[in-house]
Parts: structure tokens; C-alpha cells; sequence
């Protein structure tokens, strides 16, 4: 079976989605709409379990709809990592949408990239090579982001807000390595089924709970629509960079992607965000992706082209 994520519906590669160029930039526009779709719902006055629920029932109607009429499988090849996504994926969402109550889309996505830094961090304690420049700017780029919680009032956020983006981080770093490895084996849609059947369980488990109500205005009912595509496109996407990078490397779209929430925030909301947010915000993503790339240094890399045209006048 092929399980190239770019053919599992059609042969997309003819529109250019073998370039690994082109996907990225795809994936960075379909996380951005994914993310703002969670403000322009929380604007909307739709709860944290409210979207659960239907941005999960979304997703899985379209999750299921595809891959039937393709000729998909629909049941996972191995079961038990998908049993623990199910319990760990809807916990994670439920932090992350809850903290957009408290910060800007853009901030939610920043902080939600600290995911980097624990997966490098996972990485050198299970035995796995990184380099000092790799440890020591994961280091700091936590730490610039703990500062940004202890100021908060400096950039108009609340502190609470920070802590649920936090612990969705937690949940979500062991989630993505379970995807990486579940990437080999599953096609995307059962990936992404889990992650909306998660969703819509606690969703659903919470307004039940709380004696709370599935109604929400019509109105919504669109940027459902728009989440649930963006999800598809999302794993789509991000699978093929799984295949095509290492776990770090393959993040660096969900690291740029929060430029762009802030960029498409100010355009269509008229937002302003100071000169010392975006600073950080600029500087933090800089980190960000000075970790996954991990440069050689300037100094060798001067030295080497040094050395070769040496060797070549030499040769002559």
C-alpha cells in the first residue's frame, strides 16, 4: 500500500507538493488558520469544550468521509499508541484553547513552540547527539519565555494563560513523538482521526459533566469547517516532513507559523502588539530555529571554503 501522505488522496504531487519547499510554505498558511480559528471562535463566546466537541465532529466527519471514498483504511495497524493519543491528545487541546482566553492567538503559538526545546531536551536524555549550541539555546529560549509569564502585564496577557499553554506543551511533546512513529506504519487520516475522536470525547465529556449546553450560533459554523480542513492539511502535511526530517527539523513551519498568526491578527483585527512583543517574539523564533538547523559556525564554514580553494589552486 502507498503510504506516501501527498498520494493517500490523489496524486498531489503534480501540483508541486514533492517539493519540500512548497509543503512547508503550505504548512505554515494551514497552521496559521488553524490556530486563529480557536481566537475567532473564543471571540465568538464558544466555551473550550464547546469547540472540543465540534471541532473534533468536524474533523472526524471529514476524516472519515475521505478516506472512504478513496478506499482508505480506517482502522490503525497498531493500536495501543493510538490508545494513548486518544487520552493524551484531547487533554492537550483543552489547555491550549483554554489559554486563548487569556492570550493572543500569536502568543498561544509562540509559547506552544516550546515544544522544541523539551523534544531537544527528550532527545539528549535518551543518549540521542545534540550540540552545546543546541542545549544551551534551548535553555535560554525557556527561560526568555518564563520571563515573558512573570511579566506579563507588560504585554497586556495574563500570567494563567501561560501556564494552560504550558502544560499543553507537556502533552502535546510526547504526542508528537508518537506520531513520528506512527507516521511509518498509519495512514493520515487514522492519525488524524484519533486526534478529532479524542477532542470530541472530552468535549463531550466535560459539557456533559458541567450540565453545560451543545448549542452554539450557526454563525460559528464555518470556522468549523475552516478547522477541520486546516487539521487534514495539517497531518497531511506535517507527516510528509516526518517522513522527510528528523522530529526537530520537521517543526520548523510550527515555529514560523506564529509570525504569521501575528501578522494575520494585526491585519484583521487591527491588533497592536508594542515594539518589545514583537522583538521577543522575532528573537524567540530566531532561537527557535537556530536549534532545529543547528549551523555550523561561521568560522568553519569561512575555514572550509578557505581550505578548498587552496586545495584546488594547489591541484593546478
Amino acid at each position: 500500500m502507498n503510504r506516501d501522505p501527498l498520494t493517500q488522496f490523489t496524486s498531489l504531487k503534480s501540483f508541486g507538493l514533492g517539493n519540500k519547499w512548497t509543503v512547508s510554505l503550505l504548512l505554515v498558511l494551514s497552521l496559521t488558520f488553524y490556530n486563529y480559528c480557536v481566537e475567532l471562535l473564543t471571540d465568538a463566546g464558544i466555551k473550550t469544550e464547546q469547540i472540543l466537541f465540534y471541532r473534533g465532529s468536524s474533523a472526524l466527519i471529514l476524516g472519515i468521509f475521505i478516506p472512504i471514498f478513496t478506499g482508505r483504511s480506517l482502522w490503525p495497524e497498531s493500536v495501543k499508541p493510538q490508545i494513548i493519543r486518544l487520552c493524551l491528545n484531547g487533554i492537550a487541546s483543552y489547555l491550549v484553547i483554554i489559554s486563548f482566553s487569556y492570550l493572543s492567538a500569536s502568543t498561544v503559538v509562540l509559547v506552544s513552540r516550546t515544544d522544541v526545546p523539551i523534544l531537544i531536551f527528550f532527545s539528549i536524555i535518551s543518549g540521542a547527539k545534540k550540540s552545546d549550541l543546541q542545549f544551551w539555546l534551548s535553555f535560554w529560549a525557556v527561560a526568555i519565555i518564563i520571563f515573558l509569564v512573570f511579566d506579563a502585564k507588560f504585554i497586556d496577557e495574563e500570567p494563567i494563560g501561560f501556564l494552560y499553554a504550558f502544560g499543553g506543551v507537556a502533552f502535546t511533546s510526547v504526542g508528537y513523538m508518537l506520531v513520528k512513529n506512527s507516521s511509518k506504519r498509519e495512514n493520515i487520516y487514522v492519525i488524524s482521526n484519533v486526534f478529532s475522536l479524542s477532542n470530541l470525547l472530552l468535549g463531550a465529556l466535560i459539557i456533559t459533566l458541567t450540565n453545560g449546553s451543545f448549542a452554539i450560533s450557526s454563525k460559528t459554523y464555518w470556522i468549523f469547517l475552516l478547522s477541520a480542513v486546516s487539521q487534514i492539511c495539517v497531518y497531511s502535511l506535517g507527516i510528509a516532513l516526518y517522513k522527510w526530517y528528523n522530529i526537530e527539523r520537521a517543526r520548523i513551519p510550527f515555529i514560523i507559523a506564529g509570525l504569521f498568526v501575528m501578522i494575520l491578527e494585526m491585519i484583521v483585527e487591527h491588533k497592536f502588539f508594542n515594539t518589545s512583543q514583537i522583538a521577543l517574539s522575532i528573537l524567540i523564533t530566531g532561537m527557535l530555529l537556530t536549534i532545529v538547523l543547528n549551523p555550523a559556525s561561521p568560522q568553519n564554514s569561512f575555514q572550509r571554503k578557505v581550505n578548498a580553494i587552496r586545495n584546488t589552486s594547489a591541484k593546478k
